[in-house]
């Protein structure tokens, strides 16, 4: 039996919430910048951005409707959520407990993931140039994860502190750091082990 032909929204679903949680990811750091006490939006947006990478990927599997397209819009979602919010966040709402060591390790991850997130996507453009597989590996996942919990938490501690007068950020910042510990970590774990899979020559194909 023939597979049914996919209309265009079907077949389009899953590109559409990348692109959501694209727009999420840009409006989230327009809305930081320009107005920073909107706090409880910039919460709603991080949250809408995050559940469109959880989504994306389940839905393109499960319709399979997986391109490398797809893929690609994938990671452009997710290196600029990921660069814009904690850029925004380690500029805009840096940890003030008074405490500048934690500040200045916290402002330093957050550079070191930034760059880390630039050449990882660089790793992924030469991978689709030489045609070779750009799906995330275990460490990829693991860094995204730890990544989005950190801001997940970050943001979540800002508004408690906002609305409620709180002081829970003084807290929540030692867990960021130690989450942005280990999200660098497996990043840089993965991305080591993408330089070594593709400066290795490619065997030539056997002949049938």
């Amino acid at each position: 039996m023939a597979e049914q032909k996919k209309g265009w929204f079907i077949q389009n679903l899953a590109n559409l919430i990348t692109v959501l949680g694209l727009i999420s990811s840009l409006w989230l750091f327009i809305i930081g910048v320009s107005y920073p006490d909107m706090l409880w939006l910039v919460l709603v947006l991080g949250i809408v951005a995050g559940l469109s990478d959880f989504l994306d990927g389940k839905i393109a599997r499960r319709l399979n409707i997986r391109t490398p397209f797809g893929v690609t819009m994938d990671r452009i979602r997710d290196k600029i959520f990921v660069c814009l919010t904690l850029g925004l966040l380690a500029w805009q709402y840096r940890p003030n407990n008074g405490n500048r060591i934690l500040s200045t390790l916290t402002e330093t991850l957050v550079v070191l993931i930034i760059i880390l997130e630039i050449l990882i996507f660089s790793t992924h453009v030469y991978g689709l140039y030489k045609k070779n597989n750009v799906s995330a590996g275990q460490n990829g996942k693991i860094k995204m994860f730890g990544e989005f919990f950190a801001i997940a938490f970050w943001l979540i501690s800002l508004n408690i502190d906002k609305y409620f007068s709180l002081n829970s950020f003084s807290y929540i910042a030692y867990l960021v750091a130690s989450v942005l510990i280990a999200s660098f970590f497996f990043g840089a774990k993965g991305f080591a082990i993408y330089c070594q899979k593709y400066s290795q020559p490619q065997r030539p194909k056997e002949q049938l």
